[in-house]
């Protein structure tokens, strides 16, 4: 068996170094091997070409993807030899799950203001209202189309912050004001959880240069991360504060981070023990954060339960990323 000194660094092990058959399947996932073997067994029988991508772990014990092209060499009727050809498509799938999560998280989150026009359309239909309640229902329903048109949207400035062309248009906005209608979303959840949240402004004038929605993004990922992270009966704490450079905004729980996922908080898919989690929540709240100029960092301890620091400047300018 004879490998490229590209193969040996996919598998991050030392150029020259012996490797059998059972060795190199080693690197690959149970599943793999299984696609492999039904690949080998066919170009034996049949000869030709095949592409397969494949999971590896590397010796380094990271998970990557591999597409894998394999050659079949023939004499005198007969396959002689298998050679194959691979490539590092990490990244590609990577890229491909998360548009894949953008579209599910999406289509979760849509059911709501869904489940909301529906309900009111039913009142309009089957019960007879006053004057008074038909405009609340229509209130309703025109809040919940604008909700899914927002959130349509933000899923497609998402996928372009990500690839790295999406043009910000800022303008100015009032940060409380933003904060109250974040918390007031989602006090539902709150009151399930039995969670309280107590908010501080420091700052006596909050008016940020950005883009709202992005922003409101942002702020409900970290508050409904503080609300589901938090044990039942403790209070969230939120501070908004000014400095020399801009605007500090702290969210507080009491809950803890694992310390095996500290490190890689906003990594993109780090997740941990969380249902239905897709480790995207806290990624795209770091776009959103450095889109705007701005940092984000992490805390979490036993006795101080866990902060996430956002820093935003005062002023923002059109720009693109």
């Amino acid at each position: 068996m004879a490998w490229t000194d590209e193969v040996y660094s996919i598998r991050k092990i030392p150029p020259g170094s012996r490797i059998d058959l059972q060795k190199a399947l080693s690197f690959y996932t149970e599943e793999s091997v299984r696609k492999m073997k039904n690949t080998f067994q066919k170009l034996a029988a049949d000869g030709g070409s095949d592409d397969l991508e494949l999971e590896m772990i590397t010796a380094k014990n990271k998970k990557i993807w591999v597409r894998v092209t394999f050659v079949a060499q023939k004499e005198n009727g007969k396959t002689i030899r298998v050679s194959g050809i691979i490539q590092d498509i990490t990244e590609r799938k990577n890229i491909e799950k998360l548009r894949e999560d953008f579209e599910r998280i999406t289509r979760h989150d849509l059911k709501t203001p869904l489940n909301s026009i529906f309900v009111a359309s039913q009142l309009l239909d089957r019960t007879k209202l006053s004057e008074e309640e038909t405009r609340k229902v229509v209130h309703i329903i025109k809040d919940s189309v604008y909700k899914l048109l927002d959130m349509i949207n933000l899923s497609l400035d998402l996928s372009r912050i990500e690839d790295g062309a999406y043009n910000i248009l800022p303008v100015p906005f009032n940060f409380k004001d933003l904060m109250m209608k974040v918390i007031n979303d989602h006090r539902v959840c709150a009151e399930i959880k039995k969670v309280e949240v107590n908010v501080d402004y420091s700052a006596s004038a909050f008016t940020v240069n950005g883009e709202e929605n992005l922003m409101y993004s942002m702020l409900s990922n970290l508050y409904k991360n503080a609300i589901e992270a938090s044990p039942s009966g403790e209070k969230i704490e939120i501070k908004i504060d000014k400095n020399a450079e801009g605007y500090v905004i702290e969210i507080n729980n009491k809950g803890t981070v694992p310390p095996e996922l500290r490190d890689r908080f906003f990594d993109k898919y780090a997740t941990a023990g969380k249902e239905n989690g897709t480790g995207l929540g806290t990624y795209n709240t770091k776009l959103i954060t450095e889109l705007h100029n701005g940092k984000i960092s992490m805390t979490s301890s036993e006795e101080l339960g866990t902060s996430v620091i956002i820093e935003l400047p005062r002023n923002l300018d059109e720009r693109k990323i």
